[in-house]
């Protein structure tokens, strides 16, 4: 606005005193920019970002929710913006520990602290197993990471922003062409449960566990996977708990975060104690790229939901009651029976 002003001004001087008048209106709009903008005279520190940089930042990464490292860590501002969402841990590792002591009181100060953790680290090599970060951030250009260490702990398709050369520099990981997804509750359309994963094999160490711990003795309904993400349904519910809570979830296959959930006003699986239901019930789920397909209830329509979010993009319509489908090349096919009884004629009796 003050340079709009300036310009008007300009206008009005005379063809002699054109030239001055505009290394004037120049010097002056310079003034103005460096006394509002001080980010003009001077570079921004990128360890002391604002809400609004943190959400450009996780909107270029394509970041939805999950593990953010950031290393070096002297500053817990950027950090505390970055887990406003409830689907995102952050993790700090500083190099100094009085630093420490500023930063684990300003994420105390924040209450954030849970979301958001800080440690010593004065390694050479990150503190995390192998693929289990979404995002890590290098922002001060003093830590030294090998290319190799990096792409150690990053989850495929994980991204890492490195300080170099007074820049932020992305480097995205590639999936691996020996990791396979499983999109069907019998791996793909064939039902052929055979997958072609290379990778898979014996266990030799746990990546994570999630709560809860114990629950009713009851087995997941149906469990599939895509580009990192795992999506099942599950009665989480505390096995002293009276009231089942029937879910959609997801979580990231690689540190096991929530994040999102769908809850179930009902559904075939509370059907025969811990006995999942019909045989049929864990074929109602499937996922595919972006996207999942699944009945949000017993009778439900199947639904076509954001992968990443859960937010719901539509209801396929003419699906209700759908006892089980598949999807081949795009195409879904159903099975709907309108023959299917009401929750309320099946009754579920124990001995």
């Amino acid at each position: 606005m003050m340079q709009v002003l300036f310009s008007r001004r300009f206008h009005l001087l005379s063809d002699s005193q054109r030239h001055s008048g505009s290394v004037w209106v120049v010097l002056m709009s310079i003034a103005v920019c460096l006394a509002f903008c001080p980010s003009w005279g001077q570079a921004p520190d990128p360890q002391q970002a604002t809400a609004v940089n943190a959400k450009r930042l996780l909107a270029d990464s394509g970041f939805h929710g999950g593990l953010i490292v950031q290393v070096g860590l002297r500053d817990a501002t950027l950090a505390l913006s970055l887990a406003e969402p409830p689907n995102v841990l952050v993790h700090g590792l500083v190099r100094n520990r009085d630093t420490l002591g500023k930063v684990r009181k300003q994420i105390r100060d924040g209450g954030a602290y849970g979301r958001v953790s800080a440690m010593l680290w004065q390694e050479s090599l990150l503190p995390y197993a192998d693929g289990m970060v979404n995002l890590l951030l290098v922002l001060d250009k003093k830590v030294g990471l090998e290319q190799k260490e990096i792409d150690r702990v990053l989850t495929p398709l994980g991204t890492a922003w490195i300080q170099r050369d007074g820049s932020l520099k992305p480097h995205r990981k590639a999936w691996p062409t020996d990791i396979d997804e499983w999109s069907h509750s019998r791996y793909d359309a064939t039902g052929n449960a055979v997958s072609k994963d290379k990778r898979v094999g014996r266990p030799q160490f746990l990546q994570w566990e999630a709560t809860p711990r114990w629950n009713r003795g009851t087995k997941t309904s149906s469990l599939v996977s895509t580009q990192g993400r795992i999506f099942f349904i599950l009665d989480d519910s505390h096995f002293s708990s009276r009231t089942r809570t029937w879910s959609l979830i997801a979580r990231d296959a690689y540190n096991g975060i929530q994040l999102w959930r769908h809850v179930l006003p009902n559904w075939g699986g509370a059907r025969g104690g811990k006995k999942v239901g019909p045989a049929q019930v864990h074929r109602r789920l499937v996922a595919a790229g972006d996207k999942v397909y699944a009945t949000l209830g017993e009778f439900a329509p199947v639904s076509v939901l954001n992968a990443a979010t859960g937010e719901q993009i539509r209801a396929l319509e003419q699906t209700e009651r759908t006892e089980e489908f598949i999807l081949s090349n795009g195409v879904l096919v159903a099975l709907v029976n309108p023959n299917t009884p009401p929750t309320h004629d099946v009754a579920v009796h124990r001995s």
